[in-house]
């Protein structure tokens, strides 16, 4: 659904929400598929239409869903559909209805099929870029080595949860106010796995000086620090109580 796209995007989760829009695509084929218009229109015409209406709807859809994943293709297909610009075309204008006696642009063909040569020149590629990484110099799980001056340029601070709530219309985001010498409001994707209750009075590992962003619409001024263990994250602090913003080396 446009929901399931969305809040998939405001939680960066980018394959949940092109896997959604893909899910869309699969229904539509079957949809015209199953349907045949091209035999359809011969007996009822009237039937016929309206299968192609329906069809260039879940187009619309599509396209407008898809537009953050691949914005100049979309682009040309929306002017296809005689709309014009997608600039101002908001998420919630895929369950509009086209107008009746809309005027559809010129077809033309997106994409073009690969042909097995191509393909196996991509695969080469590929396998020759995997050969070229296993040979760099790396770090721990394939990540490149970084400089002292690097890791100096982080500021790790120890911080103190006082505050902690779940993101209305996420089950994964939870809203934190950090003690790390100032309050800081820190949004984190471990709803899952904490509970707000348990976070309060908890000291955790901030990471103080990222770039401040929206996440689901909240502001977040840092980021926490976690292990990965399967996809869940388990959050780092230090053996004992520290002073809130002390510093990490």
């Amino acid at each position: 659904s446009v929901g399931d796209v969305s809040s998939a995007l405001m939680e960066y989760e980018f394959k949940r929400a092109s896997d959604a829009v893909l899910s869309l695509a699969d229904y539509a084929n079957t949809y015209f598929q199953s349907h045949e218009p091209w035999k359809l229109i011969r007996s009822d015409r009237k039937a016929a239409g309206s299968v192609l209406r329906n069809c260039l709807q879940m187009a619309k859809a599509m396209i407008i869903l898809m537009e953050p994943f691949m914005p100049s293709k979309m682009a040309v297909a929306w002017r296809q559909l005689g709309m014009g610009s997608l600039d101002n075309v908001r998420f919630t204008d895929a369950v509009q209805p086209i107008p009746e006696g809309h005027a559809l642009g010129t077809p033309k063909i997106l994409f073009s099929r690969m042909e097995d040569s191509t393909v196996k020149k991509l695969e080469e590629i590929f396998r020759e870029r995997i050969r070229r990484a296993e040979g760099a110099e790396e770090g721990v799980e394939g990540k490149p080595m970084i400089s002292f001056e690097q890791f100096k340029a982080l500021d790790l601070r120890a911080g103190t949860v006082l505050e902690a709530e779940r993101i209305k219309g996420s089950d994964k985001l939870l809203r934190l106010i950090v003690d790390i010498g100032e309050r800081r409001q820190i949004v984190a994707g471990i709803a899952k796995v904490y509970s707000p209750e348990e976070l309060v009075g908890r000291q955790v590992v901030v990471v103080a000086n990222l770039e401040p962003v929206k996440i689901f619409g909240v502001e977040s001024r840092g980021m926490l620090l976690a292990a990965d263990i399967n996809g869940d994250a388990v959050l780092l602090r230090p053996d004992r109580d520290v002073p809130p913003g002390s510093g990490i080396r």
